[in-house]
Order: structure tokens, then C-alpha cells, then sequence
């Protein structure tokens, strides 16, 4: 361990006195070792986490990382006290048992009280955080302890990932991923509905105690690359991501995955590129970027695609509005824009954006007098009214909608009542005719 840190330490002098494409080189090479290490350590702990989070963001059980991960801390210091030497061997082991230890303390006190989930997490958080400060604290006041390098494991440093590391962290990736696959029916029903779950005969609460354990062994991974303090990060990001991305839950996985991987190498490059500062942030920023993009950007339930589709939906309904007004007043007749911005209420910009969205689907024409509508206009506003009547019909005989999926925006009223229904109010309608 003593000699990967050297290594380390050594690279980061090299680098110092490097320019930017001279240090991109070197790292994208793969000639040093503590590179190789690096990146595939970074590739380990981000695929896991992308794994493990996926099901823990659809569970709501945001906290639990960092419940877990701050748990680590006493851990780690026990197992440095075996053998007052930075064994990763032992720090792993005691990293574990501490962290599956809190997770069997939150079990306890759920069980055992009234407590919200969140509070458990909460007080365990603190209580094992505060425990594991206090015992860094006075290991760095011991001369061995000084110089143990225990403090990196707060916001983690990939380069000092040794080859032994790299083992350990590979079987435990290993591991995850066999457990997951073989459980993956569980997981996701649990995932979505633990009562439904429980009803069907799985064992609903020792598969939330085995994605505990999960989550343990996926910190225990992550603690010398990314740290214990943003360790949550690793596991709500890339799956918070995703979630904003797709509503299948094989697909957030796989881009949960694949989040947590780029952002793991993207960030130790970074950090490579500026060795005096450690991995974690650089990866959690990584990460951060993806979620803002996702957050902007999503097809589906990005801020700015909602604000075009709400944007587009506005205009069609007034282009509807002024189909319906131009058919209601005479089908023959032109009305200007000037004429319509005042009886409709709306700005002739407005207006003019609708009668372009209709130019462009050739229900209306433009001629020296106004607007006028076209044979096909004639036939879009005709349908129009008639689905009005036949909400109307429908909400005379219900007098709720309560449990209907209705948009007043659509077209196609089959989409919304089905074809029977509709057939069923149509019968009625001719029958009042």
C-alpha cells in the first residue's frame, strides 16, 4: 500500500511539471499501472453503484447510501488498529462489518419503534459518523496514525488504488452482480410495490435486508476512489439520472450503469490532471453535469421539453379555438386577423402563430379579404364540435371524470373513452338528432 501511494505521490510530481496534452496522453495510454488500477477500480465502483441505485432511488431510500457509507468511517479505523498499518485487506473487512452492522441497527429500530425510516437513517448517520471522527482523530494524534493516509478515504483518491485493492474490489463487484441477476424478479417487484410483492409470496423484507447488504458491499467498493463523504452521490446520481430518462426499468439500469461508469474514468482523468486533489469530487461533478442535462434536456420529463409541449399544446388549442370560431361564424365568410385578435380576446401574434400552424395543415387559406377556412378545415372543425357534444353527452351521464385520463387538448376522443364508448355516446347523439 506504502508503495502505491509513493507511486502515486511520484506521478503526481511528473504531471505537476507536464503540460495538458503531454498528462492526456500518459493517461489515456495506459502505460502506468496506477492508471490502469485507477481506471478500472473507477469503472468497478461506478457500474456497481449504477447497479445497486437504480433500486434504491425507485425504493425511495435515498438516505441509505449515505446512512451506510458515513457508517463506514469506524470501520475503517478499527481495521487499522488491527495491525497499525494501512492493511486494505483489514479495512475492507472492518469497512463491511461496519456498515452491515448499521444496516442491522436501522433494521433493529424500525422494527423495534414508530420512527420514520428517514430519522432511523438519520440518527445512524450521525451516531457511526461521530464515533468514526473521534477514533480518526486520535489515530492521526499516534505517530503511526499520522501517517496511515486514513483521511484519504474521506473524498477518496483513485491513484492510490493498489493491484491488491483492485482484486478485492473486483470479486465484490462480482459478487453484487451474480446476487442481482439471480434476484432481479425480486428486486424489481419489491422495487415498485413491497405489499403487492409480499402478497405473491416473496419475502418482501429479506429482499429490502439483502439490497441493504448490497448497498454495503457497493460502499465498501467505492470508499478508497470516490470517499465516504460522496458516496451517496455514487449511488442517487446515475439512477436519478436515468429515472429522468426512461419509465423501464432494464433501461435505467443499463444507463444507470453506464452514468456511473463514464463519470468514474472522466473523473479520475481529471483528477489524474490535477493530482494534488482527490477523485471523488471531480466524479460526483461529472455526475452532476449528466443529471442537469437529463434535467433540461429528458424527451420526456426534461423542464425545457415540457415548456416547448406546453408551448406547443397552448397553440394548437387556440388554432382548435379559431377552427371552431372561423366554422362557427360562416364557412364562407374571411375574417382578418385583426378581427379575430378582438373577438377571440388574444394578441395578434398569437393569432398569427396559430393561423400558421393551420396554413401549414391546409385548413385555412389567406386570400385579400382574411381567413377562410378549407374543405378540410370544414371537415377538422365539424369533428371538433362533434366530440364537444360528445363530451358534453358524456358528462351529463357521469358528472364526473374524476377517473378518466382526459386532456382537453386531444383530437381523437377514442383515445380517451375508448371505442365502445364512444360508439355508445355517437348512438346517443344521432338519437337526439
Amino acid at each position: 500500500m506504502n508503495s502505491a501511494l509513493s507511486l502515486a505521490a511520484s506521478l503526481g510530481g511528473v504531471l505537476a511539471a507536464s503540460d495538458f496534452g503531454t498528462q492526456m496522453r500518459r493517461f489515456w495510454s495506459l502505460e502506468d499501472p496506477s492508471v490502469r488500477t485507477a481506471i478500472l477500480g473507477t469503472l468497478l465502483l461506478g457500474m456497481t453503484c449504477g447497479l445497486l441505485g437504480s433500486f434504491v432511488v425507485l425504493r425511495r431510500l435515498s438516505l441509505l447510501g449515505d446512512s451506510l457509507g458515513h457508517a463506514v468511517l469506524p470501520g475503517i479505523c478499527a481495521g487499522f488498529l488491527v495491525t497499525m498499518t494501512k492493511d486494505i485487506r483489514w479495512i475492507f473487512a472492518g469497512a463491511a462489518l461496519s456498515a452491515m452492522l448499521a444496516a442491522g441497527v436501522i433494521a433493529l429500530i424500525q422494527r423495534r419503534t414508530q420512527l420514520k425510516q428517514d430519522a432511523v437513517m438519520g440518527l445512524v448517520l450521525s451516531g457511526f459518523y461521530g464515533l468514526g471522527v473521534v477514533m480518526l482523530t486520535r489515530l492521526q494524534n499516534t505517530s503511526s496514525g499520522n501517517q496511515s493516509g486514513l483521511n484519504r478515504f474521506l473524498f477518496g483518491q483513485a491513484s492510490a488504488i493498489s493491484t491488491e485493492e483492485l482484486k478485492i474490489m473486483a470479486v465484490l463487484a462480482g459478487i453484487v452482480l451474480v446476487v442481482v441477476l439471480l434476484a432481479y424478479k425480486e428486486l424489481a417487484a419489491t422495487s415498485f410495490d413491497e405489499e403487492f410483492a409480499a402478497a405473491c409470496g416473496i419475502p418482501a423484507r429479506a429482499i429490502h435486508y439483502l439490497l441493504m447488504m448490497l448497498v454495503a458491499i457497493a460502499i465498501v467498493i467505492s470508499i478508497q476512489a470516490v470517499g465516504i463523504v460522496l458516496l451517496s452521490a455514487m449511488l442517487i446520481t446515475p439512477a436519478a439520472t436515468a429515472y429522468l430518462l426512461t419509465d423501464r426499468l432494464k433501461v435505467m439500469i443499463l444507463l444507470s450503469v453506464m452514468f456511473g461508469a463514464v463519470a468514474g474514468v472522466a473523473g479520475a482523468n481529471i483528477s489524474f490532471l490535477e493530482s494534488h486533489l482527490p477523485t471523488g469530487p471531480f466524479i460526483v461533478a461529472v455526475l452532476t453535469l449528466f443529471f442537469v442535462a437529463a434535467f433540461f434536456f429528458s424527451p420526456q420529463q426534461g423542464m425545457l421539453t415540457r415548456m416547448h409541449r406546453r408551448h406547443r399544446r397552448q397553440r394548437q388549442t387556440l388554432a382548435d379555438q379559431l377552427v371552431r370560431w372561423l366554422h362557427a361564424v360562416t364557412s364562407s365568410q374571411t375574417q382578418s386577423i385583426e378581427q379575430l385578435s378582438q373577438e377571440m380576446h388574444t394578441s395578434d401574434s398569437h393569432i398569427r402563430k396559430a393561423v400558421n400552424l393551420l396554413r401549414s395543415d391546409g385548413l385555412v387559406k389567406t386570400d385579400a379579404g382574411g381567413l377562410q377556412l378549407t374543405t378540410t378545415g370544414r371537415e377538422y372543425a365539424e369533428m371538433l364540435d362533434r366530440n364537444a357534444k360528445l363530451w358534453e353527452l358524456f358528462l351529463a351521464q357521469e358528472g364526473t371524470i374524476a377517473d378518466i385520463p382526459f386532456d382537453p387538448d386531444t383530437d381523437d376522443i377514442e383515445q380517451v373513452l375508448g371505442v365502445d364508448l364512444k360508439r355508445q355516446l355517437e348512438g346517443q347523439l344521432n338519437g337526439v338528432h
